[in-house]
């Protein structure tokens, strides 16, 4: 599990540059679900279709980066 205090220790340092971001932070489930369905995730407690959005979250964010 990524600790969140950690990515937001990681994201302040990276605003202070020119080094491009977002942060999206999940409730729940251990790092390493993929997509969070139970294509990539055996255990149903942490199937999440908010979290299974992550990927179209980082193709929306790309298509704004220059």
């Amino acid at each position: 599990m990524i600790l969140s205090y950690s990515v937001i220790t990681w994201c302040e340092g990276t605003h202070k540059g020119t080094f491009y971001h977002e942060m999206h932070i999940f409730p729940h489930g251990p790092h390493g679900i993929a997509t969070a369905t139970r294509v990539t995730v055996p255990e149903k407690e942490f199937c999440d279709p908010r979290i299974a959005r992550w990927p179209a979250l980082a193709a929306e964010w790309m298509k704004t980066v220059k």
